[in-house]
């Protein structure tokens, strides 16, 4: 479970998945979603963490017309697959 700590946050990598989808990793293993309206306001979702809130140091975005897969390396050499179909509930499907 992630913790909220006194350490800053900051981007470490973001991909624009769509005009309106950007994603967005962090140096605490956050991986959030900004969807983007047309009136231009942005509602923000947390999708994963990393179990040891480990920077995520690269990011690759697969996106399909239903579901998204998104890649994500972090700083001890792991890499986790997430797919997302619906964003409420995103699904982690693979990690080593």
């Amino acid at each position: 479970m992630c913790c909220t700590c006194s350490k800053s946050e900051y981007v470490r990598c973001m991909h624009l998945a769509s005009e309106c989808e950007l994603y967005v990793a962090t140096n605490n293993g956050f991986l959030y979603l900004a969807k983007i309206s047309d009136t231009g306001d942005v509602a923000w979702t947390q999708l994963f963490c990393s179990q040891e809130e480990i920077p995520i140091v690269c990011m690759s975005v697969f996106p399909g017309c239903v579901e998204n897969w998104i890649a994500l390396g972090d700083g001890k050499g792991r890499l986790t697959v997430v797919r997302i179909a619906d964003i409420q509930t995103p699904e982690l499907n693979l990690s080593f």
